[in-house]
This record gives C-alpha cells, structure tokens and sequence, in this order.
C-alpha cells in the first residue's frame, strides 16, 4: 500500500491519495474533536483546496450520505472504494 499525503488543512481535514484511490479524513468536532476517513475514486473528488473545505463541511453536515464510504483506518482503503 503507498500513502502520499496530498493536502492538508489543520482542524479540518488531510486528503491522501492510497494506491488508485484518495482518502478524504475529516475532522468532527463535538464534545471531543475526532477524525473520520472516507474513501474516494480519483474521478469522484476534486482536489483543489476550495472544494476540499466544501467537502469536508458537506461530510460533517450529512454524514449518513457518506457514511458507507467510511473506512475505520488507512489499512482498510482500497478494499471498500464504493463506485
């Protein structure tokens, strides 16, 4: 497995790109702050930082529309990516 980190904006969100595939990890705040990662084809996400941030807000506003591309640790990328 080879993971590059691409971009990276502190309390918001670190995209890495893992093999063919790109890893959004976005940060929740709550009570405590926590990261979740979701899993993307390269085609499916623009990875300009003004679309990341977008993302990023989108996942955290409506996590149950993402909530099948979540992977519970980098290891797990690439043997979920949802077309």
């Amino acid at each position: 497995m080879k993971k590059k980190e691409l971009s990276k904006r502190n309390w918001d969100y670190v995209l890495y790109e893992i093999d063919d595939n790109m890893v959004l990890t976005v940060v929740f705040f709550d009570q405590i702050d926590y990261p979740r990662s979701f899993e993307f084809k390269k085609n499916e996400i623009d990875i300009s930082s003004d679309n990341l941030v977008k993302l990023s807000e989108e996942i955290r506003e409506n996590y149950e529309n993402f909530k099948k591309r979540e992977i519970h640790s980098l290891a797990q990328a690439s043997s979920l990516c949802v077309a």
